[in-house]
């Protein structure tokens, strides 16, 4: 049987096995294609100025050295100001729900091994129709990687009007900027 030393160094990957990086079953082939494509990213160079997120949630333009890589490593870096502050805002958005639903859940953690309803919602912003579209749903199986759900409706409906603010000033951002974009701004 075909084998390859993971990512990581530690483990093998046997055809059609799971890989924790990816995180599912996959073949060596789509594991090599999806390790070549991280590779063929756009990163910045030495001496190349470039912007990352703070901690505290604010875009910074630096020039790119050795003692700075570690930005780069963990792709927290983009190469326009615009771009830096729409992911600022949308990692804001997530960070605050993160903190929302702890609260709302109060340590409920889901358990996708039975069958009990898990609260979720999604949004978009409708450009047809200018407006900011969201919906709550329940699920009992884990649908989406890096969703936050809650234990209830009502929480879920809560915790959407505690965001829906931040969510309206991330679409204000990406509509002026995409504005600027086709005004040749």
């Amino acid at each position: 049987m075909e084998k390859i030393k993971g990512v990581c160094g530690d483990c093998d990957l046997y055809d059609n096995s799971y890989c924790s990086y990816i995180g599912k079953n996959t073949s060596i082939n789509d594991y090599c294609s999806f390790f070549s494509s991280v590779s063929i990213i756009k990163k910045p160079k030495e001496g190349q100025y470039f912007y990352y997120i703070q901690a505290e949630g604010l875009p910074r333009c630096i020039q790119k050295t050795n003692t700075n890589s570690a930005l780069v490593e963990y792709y927290n870096y983009d190469f326009s100001e615009k771009a830096a502050l729409i992911r600022a805002q949308e990692q804001f958005i997530n960070n605050k729900l993160y903190k929302i639903a702890e609260t709302f859940n109060d340590g409920w953690i889901p358990n996708w091994k039975d069958d009990e309803d898990k609260w979720y919602f999604g949004y978009h912003y409708d450009n047809f129709e200018d407006e900011l579209c969201q919906s709550i749903n329940k699920t009992f199986k884990n649908e989406y990687e890096n969703t936050v759900y809650f234990k209830s409706k009502e929480a879920a409906l809560q915790a959407w009007e505690m965001i829906k603010s931040d969510v309206e000033k991330l679409y204000e951002l990406k509509r002026f900027y995409s504005v600027e974009v086709d005004n040749g701004i």
